[in-house]
């Protein structure tokens, strides 16, 4: 009895992850790239909230120079969220090199919730544009995002981390794949639920209303997240001219520390949310401790087959998302990265055990 209750609930976590990989991956695969009103006379502003990253925000500027120069529609604005006197000094300073235009987060709190409220306050129409000091928009960005954007629609862009040499790199930048196939699988689905402020965009009379407290202000993260939340309906933006290029995490500690920050909000979500994201996690998990189970009661050459089929479906599922999202190369990776993938997702499945963190 107990035998067959372990096969049964193998499979059934197995077809679970497959459906779960199908619902996000085939929207994604099948969205088209929306036509670009190339005649909107929408101004552009682009939000940037700093605090101490002013060598961050000046190589930021660099790559954005091409892209404000160009249009006297397109404005920047950097909110400094109580930088320290020196990384004040510098952002000052970029303003000989950059028209930008510098304000003053109105308080000071952790995280940048503060420093986005008051950005958004200060800007009074047309399109927002968000992103962060440690990215590179491509050469494209803010044309190809605020053009996506309606009064009823935010556009959700896409931030792929940059490849670069290592095991912690490729595994960051999967996690990141996973992460993202879900937040823009979902979208896509017209049950968003969060973004990424490296690469958002969306119009100032959708944020009118927008206080402080729709924020949740007592967490220091999830501030994009909430803020997708209150916006309720966003699109996903699959054309790579939107894109987003971030400097990944050098380290596993900064890696944990980062994901560790994202997660805090993820038990702040609405039921519905949290219900569908968790049956991806808890999937994962019990596949590989039922699978696990399975090859030590000498079920080996069954468990290994249903994954193996798993597996197949998933890549089949997959192939154009990968592309899609320019991430190709880690799909000939998909037999590691998946195990590991279960392996985190039991492992940080008990840091909601911890209290969550209070500072960014």
């Amino acid at each position: 009895m107990l035998i067959t209750a372990l096969i049964l609930t193998y499979l059934a976590c197995c077809l679970i992850n497959v459906i779960y990989w199908s619902s996000v991956c085939t929207p994604l695969n099948q969205l088209e790239e929306s036509q670009l009103d190339d005649n909107h006379q929408y101004a552009i502003t682009i939000l940037i909230c700093s605090k101490d990253n002013s060598q961050q925000v000046g190589t930021l500027l660099d790559s954005l120079d091409s892209q404000i120069n160009v249009s006297s529609m397109v404005k920047v604005l950097i909110v400094n969220d109580y930088s320290d006197p020196s990384h004040t000094r510098r952002l000052a300073a970029l303003q000989s090199r950059f028209p930008i235009e510098i304000i003053h987060a109105d308080q000071d709190i952790p995280g940048k919730k503060a420093a986005l409220m008051t950005g958004i306050k200060w800007i009074s129409s047309g399109v927002i544009l968000l992103t962060d000091g440690d990215c590179r928009p491509r050469p494209e960005w803010i044309a190809t995002l605020s053009q996506s954007v309606t009064p009823d629609h935010a556009a959700l862009g896409y931030s792929p981390y940059r490849r670069q040499s290592g095991i912690v790199n490729t595994w960051i930048r999967y996690e990141g794949f996973i992460t993202a196939i879900q937040y823009l699988g979902w979208a896509a689905l017209r049950k968003s639920y969060m973004g990424v402020g490296r690469s958002l965009a969306f119009h100032s009379s959708s944020v009118k209303s927008l206080t402080l407290s729709d924020l949740n202000p007592s967490i220091a993260s999830g501030d994009d997240d909430m803020l997708i939340q209150y916006l309720a309906s966003a699109r996903p933006v699959l054309r790579s001219t939107a894109y987003v290029d971030t400097d990944a995490p050098l380290s596993w500690r900064d890696y944990w520390r980062q994901k560790r920050r994202h997660y805090s909000i993820s038990t702040d979500y609405p039921l519905g949310h949290q219900i569908r994201l968790s049956l991806f996690s808890i999937s994962q998990i019990l596949i590989l401790i039922f699978g696990v189970s399975g090859l030590v009661v000498g079920l080996g050459p069954l468990i290994l087959t249903v994954w193996c089929v798993r597996l197949g479906c998933i890549a089949l599922i997959s192939w154009r998302t990968f592309g899609r999202l320019e991430q190709r190369d880690l799909w000939f990776l998909l037999p590691l990265l998946d195990g590991l993938l279960s392996i985190y997702y039991l492992v940080f499945g008990m840091t909601f055990l911890l209290p969550k963190p209070k500072s960014w």
